[in-house]
């Protein structure tokens, strides 16, 4: 199975792999470091050590993350049409990929497809995500009457980046599950 995983990403260029794989292990920390955060409304950090260390590891990754979702959503872009991730006209591919579904059937990835759909809400959902806790870092850095509110814009936005990264990892598994189980046949 995992020899089956690795040609299966194999096809992506290396640099597609690597920042999906870097932005994929960074977002799964934030989730760990999320839970390690205590920032009072004004903007102090708790003084105990796990808090305190959690918090700026939170925030380090962060950057880290801000700074590859931009350079991620712009191979992406430059290699794909917007049209590719966001069917506003032509609803075509993505009708088809439900009525797969619904017969049971997993669609494969194509332009303007489910897949394609999911992929360009994700990169909306990194993009916000990253960018509010950005603009949140800014403004407690400077210590902004607004940062608090920013804080809590950036918490919310995470919630669309959670959904997404369920949604990605539950359908990503179930197509190389599907393809596995006909490379057997």
């Amino acid at each position: 199975m995992l020899k089956f995983i690795k040609n299966y990403f194999s096809h992506f260029s290396p640099l597609i792999r690597y920042l999906h794989y870097s932005i994929m292990i960074l977002i799964l920390l934030e989730f760990i470091t999320s839970a390690f955060i205590i920032i009072s409304p004004s903007g102090e950090i708790s003084h105990k050590a796990l808090f305190y260390y959690g918090t700026l590891l939170h925030i380090r990754i962060g950057m880290i993350i801000l700074f590859l979702a931009i350079v991620f959503t712009i191979v992406e872009f430059s290699k794909h049409k917007f049209s590719y991730f966001f069917p506003f006209s032509d609803f075509t591919q993505l009708k088809s990929d439900i009525e797969k579904l619904k017969s049971g059937e997993i669609p494969n990835p194509a332009p303007k497809g489910l897949s394609a759909t999911i992929e360009g809400f994700g990169f909306i959902s990194l993009l916000l995500t990253a960018l509010s806790g950005g603009i949140w870092f800014v403004l407690w850095s400077n210590n902004s009457p607004l940062a608090n509110e920013a804080k809590n814009i950036h918490k919310l936005l995470t919630g669309f980046i959670e959904t997404y990264v369920i949604i990605h990892a539950v359908l990503g598994i179930a197509h190389m599950l599907s393809i596995f189980d006909k490379s057997k046949k």
